[in-house]
């Protein structure tokens, strides 16, 4: 009964598991949104890692994503630089 604690708990005959949700996901930047000769930097193109579909991405709009890159010079004390956007659309 001691080693079912460490997965549930008991309270007032509810059984409540308790488990670690994940908070991020992965992505990777594909490059710009573009024409055949102009290029817009204001839009990105970005997959996300286990979404192959235009129909899973609803989940995901709205959301905010961070781009962290590591820079030669620490500023703050840190080399980690970010960049936030959002996602606002399937492409």
């Amino acid at each position: 009964m001691d080693t079912a604690r460490n997965s549930m708990d008991t309270l007032g005959g509810c059984r409540r598991s308790y488990s670690t949700a994940v908070l991020y996901s992965k992505g990777r930047f594909l490059g710009f949104k573009r024409g055949q000769r102009t290029q817009y930097e204001h839009t990105a193109l970005i997959q996300l890692e286990n979404v192959n579909s235009k129909e899973e991405t609803s989940f995901y709009e709205g959301k905010r994503v961070a781009y962290l890159y590591r820079a030669p010079t620490a500023k703050k004390g840190t080399h980690i630089r970010c960049i936030w956007g959002r996602i606002t659309r399937p492409h």
